[in-house]
């Protein structure tokens, strides 16, 4: 065949319609039936479960290459097969598809009516009464997992949180953890593991953060990142000698993010505070310090006694931070683990410089903990300090 045609099929599967002939070019066979299935097969009577039968679903196609004679029926009667030799593909008009809708009933009113009734999820006859009540899945696509209240951790103890299975993307985290007022290491550990469905198969490395405590609780830590595996199982475990009081929320999201990303505490929130650090000699606040908005310390100016140590406690934060501090004669400066976590995760010096005046620099060693900040004065004269870290990136 060299031209296109048109040929009306038979009803028959027993006896069906020859379309194309054995060593025909390739062909592109189109079923322009809106409602109506066609057959295909390079035998004279066939089954349309057979292995070799090629089905055409309404307004389809199949391009062919003919090895052997084609047969094609259509169980509806008057059905028609276009022909087209050398045809590559092809498409049906905007007229077809409108009329495929109209022949399949889906354009009625009482079929539109169902539908939305089913999409609905608060069995409403409208989706955009659902929208208006829920908000629109991606933007208000986050669902709580799970929550703890009030529970208690045991000095040097763990404990779990219950096995959590997602369905979404993203996972965001928070919650804050409450000590003793005499607490030596008021650090809590948690430990992230991703597992599949059935819980027996660890999926990479475990993640590890450590995050402070206060006596009050009002330090808030928050984290976020992407979802690694089907289930999570997370654990705490305090290492203090006193207990603690642990309080969470997990949440899934339909947000896609792109790294783990824990920072606490948190301030700029009503009712968290500043930053105080934790260290055995001097204690200073880092006032102004808002972790969520980038800015982890802005102090100063301050005055540094000759002899005398400050330190700050950098808000936990994995990724680089970039620090300017400026002396008004030259003065140590040591960024290290905490001196409660040392027994932990050892004491190495993350970055050290023994005189500074004036100075910035970015550094990628932010690790998954707090890091403490320390400023030593040993020039013969006391010193006036100004210091501010800041975060490379807002949170996912």
């Amino acid at each position: 065949m060299a031209e296109i045609e048109t040929i009306t099929l038979s009803n028959s599967s027993v006896n069906p319609t020859q379309i194309c002939s054995e060593g025909d070019p390739v062909t592109l066979i189109y079923n322009p039936s809106e409602t109506a299935t066609m057959y295909i097969s390079n035998r004279q009577s066939f089954e349309i479960t057979s292995l070799y039968v090629t089905p055409i679903p309404p307004l389809g196609y199949t391009t062919l290459q003919p090895l052997a004679d084609l047969f094609a029926f259509s169980p509806t009667t008057g059905s028609q097969a276009a022909i087209i030799p050398g045809g590559l593909s092809a498409a049906p008009s905007p007229a077809e598809i409108a009329a495929q809708i109209q022949a399949l009933g889906l354009a009625t009113l009482s079929e539109q009516q169902v539908q939305s009734t089913q999409i609905s999820s608060a069995g409403g006859t409208t989706i955009a009464t659902d929208i208006s009540n829920t908000g629109t899945p991606l933007l208000h696509g986050f669902d709580v997992l799970v929550s703890g209240g009030s529970q208690v951790v045991a000095a040097g103890a763990t404990t779990a949180v219950p096995t959590i299975t997602f369905h979404k993307p993203g996972y965001l985290i928070s919650g804050n953890v409450t000590g003793s007022a005499a607490a030596t290491t008021p650090f809590v550990k948690i430990i992230v593991q991703w597992y599949n469905s059935g819980g027996t198969l660890l999926l990479g490395v475990p993640q590890i953060w450590i995050v402070p405590f206060t006596s009050s609780g009002t330090w808030t830590f928050a984290g976020s990142g992407p979802v690694r595996g089907p289930m999570m199982k997370l654990s705490v475990y305090n290492l203090d000698t006193n207990s603690v009081t642990l309080n969470y929320n997990i949440t899934e999201s339909t947000q896609h993010i792109t790294r783990d990303d824990w920072r606490g505490p948190i301030d700029g929130i009503a009712g968290v505070g500043t930053v105080p650090l934790y260290n055995t000699a001097t204690s200073l606040l880092a006032t102004n310090a808002d972790i969520l908005m980038l800015q982890m310390i802005n102090t100063g100016p301050v005055s540094i006694a000759n002899g005398a140590t400050i330190n700050y406690l950098a808000p936990v934060y994995a990724g680089t931070i970039y620090f300017n501090a400026t002396a008004s004669a030259a003065i140590e400066m040591f960024i290290t683990p905490p001196t409660q976590l040392t027994n932990f995760i050892g004491d190495s010096p993350l970055y050290q410089n023994g005189s500074i005046t004036d100075i910035s620099f970015s550094t990628s060693s932010a690790p998954r903990y707090p890091i403490r900040i320390t400023f030593t004065n040993a020039s013969g004269a006391a010193v006036t300090l100004n210091v501010e870290a800041h975060a490379l990136e807002y949170t996912s």
